[in-house]
């Protein structure tokens, strides 16, 4: 009997002491990992073919999709860039049904806070065996303007596009057009209208038949005077418009130049002349290289003076 109580004992004192929460009563505090800052990437320079853009004031090079800015130590990847207030002098291009903005060859798309840049679209062809899939049909806005000469209303149907509307006439608008300017173009006459505004942005097609351009129209003395100073007693028809400011295509490229730097020869007698092609986003050298800013007559020598 002793022995069995002294057994029990022992196997008492075992459990209390082999327990966590016995053995070990402090409760163990489990810290968060400290935030790591994201990774800085430094690039000794933009990779070939990348293209030098200029956003918001600022200079980018932009490759593949990525975004490069010049630092100290180097071109730092950053994010792509998001601007507030488009460039003035924009066009408005519809590919595939999606609507961009363009300024100086760099395509914006509307986004959080304002407008974002994105890599120019590629349009797919298609294989001629393989056929197209059907794209469906874009949905529709109607709204109804008061009439011009009696009672009632006029419907005005507006096609939605992904980024706008597209009006009766072809005419394209970023937002949802006020029932004023509706009003103005399919409605009622000025004396019935009950709401009005001075300036009317109206986006005209190009003649490539993808794009559009905007057209300002200010209202005086009864009428609108348009952007070369036109005097129209109604708001003009958008082909009249379109014929009068409507891009008939992109504008043609520059005439390639050239950029003649001389380096001195390694062995001191003489100096060695480098041609340098104008590119639309840097330089090319005489063995093909690509340069995003005119390169130093230290950097061609490197190269070129043997």
């Amino acid at each position: 009997m002793r022995a069995f109580a002294a057994l029990l004992v022992i196997v008492v004192t075992v459990s209390l002491f082999s327990t966590p929460s016995l053995a070990n009563p402090r409760r163990r505090v489990v810290r968060p990992a400290p935030r790591v800052a994201p990774k800085r990437v430094v690039v000794v320079r933009p990779p070939v073919g990348a293209r030098r853009v200029v956003i918001g004031g600022s200079p980018y090079w932009v490759h593949g999709g990525v975004y490069y800015r010049h630092s100290h130590d180097g071109y730092v990847v950053v994010k792509a860039p998001i601007v507030r207030v488009l460039p003035r002098r924009h066009r408005v291009v519809v590919i595939r049904g999606s609507v961009y903005y363009v300024s100086d060859g760099v395509y914006y798309r509307t986004g959080p806070g304002g407008y974002v840049v994105v890599e120019k679209p590629v349009e797919v062809v298609a294989a001629p065996q393989t056929p197209e899939p059907a794209v469906p049909a874009p949905s529709t806005v109607t709204l109804y303007v008061p009439k011009r000469a009696e009672e009632g209303f006029a419907s005005v149907t507006l096609k939605k596009l992904d980024g706008g509307y597209l009006g009766p006439q072809g005419e394209f608008y970023p937002t949802m057009p006020a029932v004023a300017l509706l009003t103005e173009m399919y409605g009622i006459a000025e004396g019935s209208r009950q709401t009005r505004s001075d300036v009317y942005f109206i986006h005209v097609p190009n003649k490539d038949g993808a794009s559009y351009t905007r057209v300002t129209l200010q209202r005086k003395d009864g009428g609108f005077v348009g952007p070369q100073g036109e005097f129209y007693p109604l708001v003009p028809p958008v082909a009249h418009l379109a014929e009068m400011y409507g891009a008939a295509s992109e504008p043609a490229p520059e005439e390639e130049a050239s950029v003649r730097i001389e380096v001195p020869k390694k062995t001191g007698d003489g100096v060695v002349a480098i041609e340098l092609k104008k590119h639309e986003e840097g330089y090319i050298g005489p063995q093909g290289e690509f340069y995003p800013e005119l390169p130093s007559a230290e950097q061609l020598a490197e190269l070129y003076s043997g």
